[in-house]
């Protein structure tokens, strides 16, 4: 459950961009605008996730990123590790990658065993991350602390590599 802060600060998002949103919203009614208000907080939210999952880690900046496979693989398993069993479309907007390009990397996944589909009641898919997956993850962040590569280091290696 969410704290009552950052329900307080929610809710003061949600009444700016409805006073913002005012005249684009009169023609709706009032249950529905409070789901689309409600729909474009949560996709600010998200987005945040996004920029600050970008600044922590060792990537270009997001004007020319373009991750590789494996860096969408490692993002796809952080996001589940982090999250727990998710729908496609939630992994989609937490890990940042397309639908089309996520079912390719959930099959790959899927296929070597580092995440398990689960149906849930009425027949809900749901993504969770395997016991592999965690290992990888483990040793995935060993490897970055003993090779740490610098913004520059980066910018050295051939794109053919990534």
């Amino acid at each position: 459950m969410p704290k009552p802060a950052l329900m307080e600060k929610r809710q003061r998002l949600q009444k700016d961009m409805m006073k913002t949103f005012q005249n684009d919203l009169q023609q709706l009614n009032s249950q529905l605008q409070s789901i689309l208000i409600d729909d474009m907080v949560t996709a600010f939210y998200n987005r945040l996730d996004i920029l600050e999952k970008s600044k922590t880690s060792n990537r270009r900046c997001l004007n020319h990123m373009r991750r590789s496979k494996l860096e969408m693989h490692l993002d796809i398993l952080r996001t589940l590790a982090q999250k727990g069993p998710l729908k496609l479309t939630h992994i989609m907007y937490k890990s940042n990658v397309n639908c089309s390009v996520l079912k390719e990397q959930l099959v790959f996944l899927i296929k070597n065993s580092l995440v398990k589909e689960k149906t849930l009641k009425k027949e809900r898919l749901v993504y969770e991350i395997a016991e592999k997956g965690f290992t990888v993850l483990k040793y995935f962040r060993e490897l970055q602390t003993l090779l740490p590569i610098e913004e520059e280091d980066i910018s050295r290696i051939p794109s053919i590599l990534y």
